[in-house]
């Protein structure tokens, strides 16, 4: 039995929102890389027409820096205070699909939404429904949890113990851990199924 049928209507809701704020940065960080990596490859095919001697092996090995407002030093000033400095060829290579970049942000898409789950949410969820936070357990969720620790404590390295994964068996011991759109996408669909099974 429900013990407060309004807390737990408003904690779902919430939490469903949060789901979709965490989906939603990651769709729209994808899409950002995808975005730069383009915008690069194109100033690249121009470079190629207008620098002399130019060739896609020299340009790719050209430095590429961020600076805080218009760059105001040439970029060959290695003591200017860049914000971070690249090449062309790594930018291009970290913002492919299932590279550095989108790595990093599924994976920590994966691991803020356990954050919000474990240290917000499932606490209002449980009370709720009178019990304690130890005693609401969410197979989906206790997965993610032992995604989470390979991802934080071995480097986004399968630990043995995803070995025990109920719901997404998506990992062998060893192997690396890179959350795609469409493993989210399922982990969203069930926790929304779990939630939806709360409140009817």
């Amino acid at each position: 039995m429900v013990a407060d049928q309004q807390k737990l209507y408003e904690a779902v809701n919430q939490f469903r929102n949060v789901l979709k704020q965490i989906f939603g940065i990651l769709l729209d960080a994808r899409q950002g890389f995808h975005h730069l990596k383009e915008v690069n490859k194109k100033l690249q095919l121009k470079l190629l027409h207008e620098v002399p001697g130019a060739t896609a092996a020299t340009l790719d090995e050209s430095p590429y820096f961020y600076s805080d407002g218009p760059p105001k030093h040439h970029p060959d000033d290695l003591a200017a205070p860049w914000l971070h400095g690249t090449t062309q060829g790594e930018l291009k290579r970290r913002n492919l699909p299932g590279g550095v970049n989108d790595a990093f942000i599924g994976n920590m898409a994966l691991v803020t939404l356990y954050a919000y789950w474990e240290h917000h949410y499932r606490e209002r969820i449980a009370s709720a429904l009178g019990l304690q936070q130890a005693e609401l357990k969410v197979p989906v969720l206790g997965d993610i949890r032992l995604i989470r620790n390979s991802i934080l404590h071995h480097r986004a390295i399968a630990l043995a113990d995803l070995q025990r994964c109920e719901v997404p068996k998506w990992f062998r011991t060893g192997e690396p851990i890179s959350i795609s759109t469409d493993r989210f996408r399922q982990v969203a669909a069930q926790i929304n199924e779990y939630l939806d099974r709360l409140v009817e």
